[in-house]
Parts: structure tokens; sequence; C-alpha cells
């Protein structure tokens, strides 16, 4: 890996959000077909074609020490904001931005644009299901605080990252739209405390739960004390309260509730296995899952044979295997690994 990329890696690693864990050792090696579309389909930022946005993109590499060489970043059109980081392996990369994005935003503006998806790059964030489970929402709403983090690195301002945000969401442009980041924050009041659907189908955070999240982070950001590691560790707790509260509550107790149910018939075939039931064991046992669920274990045990028991406990096992996976893959290897 060059130096200046791995540097610059080391630096992303150190802000990441403590929610960002799904990391990805390995990306895409090919690159060709993606750089193919957008030759035919773009224009690449240069010096000569478009000096205010190649200056721009020079001022992000700068900032974030990104090797030149490593991002190739194309204009396409579209009226739509947006803009893409393709990954190939982890030394190279190419970004695609709109030419909507590009006329709704200032150069300083597009800074945070560029930084955010260098910052999925950098960190090694890759989204490729088509079918992703709701662990992967989760995990990928974790990934975009991480991104935009870097993208707050890339332009230095904490008002001009939540102006883009403001800006993105709105679809206005600065003729319309005036600047009171608490006006504009205070909207999540709206909403009431209480667990909701949007967990279930949103790849990325709301813009309201992103701009509180940089607010938080830009106490951090700017003490000059960057080794703080429990400053950052506090600001990752709100962050993280903020995403349960009004995003992930009800997903998160999906996937806890299935595996909570695996992990008792987990338990219940240890048991079985065994072939003894303490007093302990069962005081542990209706702690854990609950004494309604050890009433209905001891009448099966008493019910049953041996044989008999591990055969629908096993059925069973299978079966929240199954629901499980549906969820959280992760989940489900995390406990065959902790339970051989």
């Amino acid at each position: 890996m060059d130096k200046g990329l791995e540097k610059a890696r080391g630096i992303a690693d150190s802000i990441r959000f403590s929610g960002d864990v799904c990391r990805h050792n390995t990306l895409k090696s090919d690159l060709s077909s993606e750089k193919l579309f957008s030759i035919h389909n773009g224009i690449k930022v240069n010096e000569r074609l478009t000096p205010i946005i190649y200056s721009t993109l020079s001022k992000v590499f700068g900032r974030l020490s990104i090797p030149n060489k490593v991002i190739d970043t194309f204009i396409y059109n579209s009226a739509e904001a947006q803009a893409t980081c393709a990954m190939g392996d982890s030394n190279n990369a190419c970004i695609r931005i709109s030419s909507g994005l590009i006329t709704l935003l200032s150069p300083q503006e597009l800074e945070f644009v560029i930084g955010h998806e260098i910052g999925h790059f950098l960190l090694m964030h890759s989204n490729e299901s088509n079918e992703p489970t709701l662990q992967d929402l989760i995990d990928q709403r974790s990934q975009e605080i991480s991104a935009d983090r870097i993208g707050l690195e890339a332009c230095e301002s904490l008002e001009v990252a939540i102006r883009t945000l403001m800006k993105t969401v709105s679809g206005l442009t600065s003729e319309h739209l005036r600047f009171d980041v608490g006006e504009f924050i205070s909207q999540i009041r709206l909403q009431e405390k209480k667990p909701i659907d949007l967990g279930f189908t949103l790849t990325h955070p709301t813009i309201l739960i992103r701009c509180r999240a940089l607010l938080w982070f830009s106490l951090y950001a700017n003490n000059s004390n960057r080794n703080n590691t429990k400053s950052l560790n506090e600001i990752d707790i709100l962050v993280e309260n903020d995403l349960t509260t009004f995003i992930d509550r009800s997903a998160k107790e999906e996937i806890s509730k299935r595996t909570n149910d695996l992990q008792m018939w987990i338990k219940l075939k240890d048991v079985v296995t065994k072939g003894v039931f303490t007093k302990d064991d069962q005081a542990e046992f209706g702690r854990q899952f609950g004494q309604g669920l050890l009433n209905k274990t001891m009448w099966l045990l008493k019910s049953n044979t041996p044989d008999d028991i591990l055969v629908i406990v096993q059925n069973q096992i299978n079966q929240s295997i199954d629901s499980l996976s549906l969820l959280s893959p992760r989940a489900v290897s995390a406990l065959q690994q902790k339970h051989g």
C-alpha cells in the first residue's frame, strides 16, 4: 500500500464511529467497468476541463493526505444531487458526482461531499448486497456517520458541513435557504421518541441525525488533544443513542429477540447433552431467559425422552438459525463460534 494512503487510512480509522464495526479486508479488485462507463458517460475532473472542481478536489486530497493517483473523479449529467464511490482493491477508487450536486453546492460545500465519499474508501466500507439484511442496514447507517466525519475533516468547517447537508436534503440553493442550524435541528422535536420502522428501510441516517452527530463530533475535532479517546467514546454514545432512539430501536430489538431465541435453544441442547440440569443452572436459565421459558423447559424435560428432546431442540435450533440469518448472519456466526 502507498505510504501516503496508509497514513490517510490510519487517520481516518482513528475517528471512525465506534458503531461502524463491519470492516472489509478485500474489495472489488477491478474498477475497469465503472471507469469505462464513466469515461463514456461523464467528464473526468482535471485541471484543464474542470479547473474549479479540480482545485476543490486537490484541496481535499491534501487535507486527507490522499495521493492523487489512487482516485479518479467523474462528473455525470443528472438533476439529482448524488455522489457515489466505487472501490476496487484497497489502493484505488472511482468517485462519481452528479451535475445537479455541483450546481447546488459551493466549492467549499463540495469539499465535504468529496471527503465523505473518500471516507468510505479509506474506511473500507463495502455495501454490495442486492438484498441487504436488517443488520446490513444498521451497519450502513453507522458507516455514514464515520464518512461524515471524514467529510468534516476535508472541508474544515462545521458550518459548511451542516449547510451542505441542509442543501442536499432540501434541494434549495443559498438564495432560498437561511442557514439557522439550531432551528433546523430543532425539527427533531416534532418526532416522538418511540420505536418506529425507519430502521427496516433506510440505508442512511436521516439528515437531522447526521447533523447532530457532526455537532457532537466537532467538539472532539476542535480539541487539540486528539488522544482524548474517552471524549470521543462519550460522543459516540450520544450518536448511538440518537440512532437507536429515532431509527434503529425496532430493528435492533427484532435481532435481539431472535438472537435470544437461538441462545436459549443452544443452552437447552447443552443441558440435554450433559444430562444434568442443576438448581443453579435452572436459576441462571431463568435469569437469562425468563421464568416462563424455564417453566416450559422443565415441562419439556419431564415429558419426553432425552433422544426425543434432542430431536426437538435441534429442529428448533435449525429454525432459529434460519430466522436469525434473514436479519443478521453476523449474529449467527458469533453464536456458532462461541458455542463451537
